[in-house]
Parts: C-alpha cells; structure tokens; sequence
C-alpha cells in the first residue's frame, strides 16, 4: 500500500524504483500523503519557512527533514521504521497514531511535540532549546 501525495505550493517530486522524494522550495510548502501509489521509501526534504507535512497513510520507511523555520509534522496514522527532524525554528510535531521502531527530533528551536498513541521501540527528543514534550497525559518540558 502506497501513498497519494496531495501537493500544494513547489514541492518537486521524484517516483523511482528506490523510493519517492520531495524536495520543498525557499518558500512554505504544503503536502499531505494520503492513501494511494507512491513507492516506499519516501524521502521529505523542506528548505527554508514554515513548511507543512501531513501523513493520513499508515507510513513505513519514511526519512523528512524540515528546513529552518517553524515547520509542522502531523502523522494521524500508525509510523513505522521512519525519522522526522524539525531542524532549525520552533516546530510542531503531532503524532495522533502509533510509532514503531521511529526516531524523531524537533532539534534546534523551542519545540512542542504531542504523542497520542502508542510508543513501540520509538525515540522522542527535543533538541535544544526550550521544548515541551506531551505523551499519553504526560507533559515534559525543558531543554538541553
């Protein structure tokens, strides 16, 4: 089962046999995977703004690296085997599903990362600066 991108603004797409890439513009870009037909392992690389990444997919194999700026992470399906860096600015990332064998980072910036679902063999870190991090009731707050 793949994913149908729904792009908004400049994101460039590459579909090949060794994966899907999407590689955002200077500017905020916008786009959501939703079910559909794109090859895994689906690589995300935003630039410079406040970019938006919207998973709706059960998502595996999934690397996104947000660019500088206060960029925004949803997932409201299960992840598995994937990696999303914030990068530089205050980021959000809201993980609604479960996550499984996952690595996420809001790095550098004061960021807000919300998980709702379950955690298997998953890592959460905030990075530096002043971060706050909210898992099944639990808020963390802090910085490094």
């Amino acid at each position: 089962m793949g994913v149908l991108i729904h792009e908004t603004l400049a994101f460039t797409t590459t579909v090949g046999a060794g994966g899907t890439s999407l590689i955002g513009t200077s500017g905020v870009d916008t786009v959501a995977l939703n079910a559909g037909s794109v090859t895994a392992p689906i690589f995300i690389g935003a630039q410079a703004d406040s970019d938006i990444v919207t998973f709706t997919a059960a998502t595996n194999t999934a690397t996104v690296d947000m660019g500088a700026g206060g960029d925004t992470v949803n997932t409201t399906a299960a992840v598995g085997t994937s990696t999303i860096r914030g990068n530089d600015g205050n980021d959000t990332i809201n993980i609604a599903a479960g996550l499984r064998a996952s690595w996420f980072n809001g790095n550098q910036g004061n960021d807000t990362i919300t998980v709702a679902g379950t955690m298997t063999a998953s890592s959460i870190h905030g990075g530096q600066g002043t971060d706050t991090i909210t898992s099944a009731g639990f808020t963390f707050s802090g910085g490094r």
